[in-house]
């Protein structure tokens, strides 16, 4: 009975390990492939902010213009660096914060000039732009997404771990407490192996 109880315990805490495992690769895959989703998504939109300053050029205060170009420089150093890191990933962020705020400034600027409102080649440059980060913004939320699902995968393999240690805690009460222990160690067993299987099934 004990010896059973015990093999049980340890066949069904490797199927939890088995299945979390597959499902800690795929959510870590999901949001990897997000990550690398906004990063693409980022560096289109960096390709399109030239395009719009030449359209724009020298019918927009050039300070504003600069600024933009400033602001540029470190967005795309960093989605040609690597993100690996949370600092990395803070300051990438960071900088593709800045470039868009400058954006937004010097096109706050180009509507004050009834001339370049006017102009075919701006107005066609501002819209791929603005195209640009509303796919920006999308390929952000999958991120978010994917990110909140992982953190569900974790927590429920942290279920799974607890209900895995009570069997076992069960089954050492069986081997060590004899008779006296029978109740609450077939108890422990019971309840541990049924979250360890249903938590197993989550993660299939």
């Amino acid at each position: 009975m004990t010896l059973a109880s015990t093999a049980s315990a340890l066949l069904s805490a490797a199927l939890l390990a088995g299945c979390g495992f597959q499902s800690f690769a795929r959510s870590d895959a999901a949001v990897e492939r997000a990550a690398a989703a906004v990063r693409a998504e980022e560096q289109s939109r960096l390709e399109l902010v030239e395009p719009l300053l030449a359209a724009a050029d020298g019918r927009v205060d050039r300070g504003a213009a600069e600024r933009v170009r400033a602001a540029a420089g470190p967005a795309g150093a960093g989605l040609s660096g690597p993100a690996a890191t949370p600092e990395a990933r803070a300051a990438g962020e960071r900088a593709q914060a800045d470039l868009r705020a400058a954006l937004l400034r010097f096109m706050e600027g180009a509507e004050r000039t009834p001339r370049l409102r006017a102009d075919p080649a701006y107005r066609a440059a501002q819209a791929r732009l603005e195209e640009a980060d509303g796919r920006v913004a999308a390929a952000q939320r999958r991120l978010l997404d994917a990110e909140r699902a992982r953190q569900a995968v974790h927590g429920v393999g942290l279920t799974g771990l607890h209900a895995g240690e009570l069997a076992v805690d069960g089954a050492r009460r069986l081997t060590e407490g004899g008779g006296s222990q029978l109740v609450a160690g077939t108890a422990r067993i019971t309840a541990g192996l049924a979250g360890v299987v249903g938590v197993a099934w989550e993660l299939r």
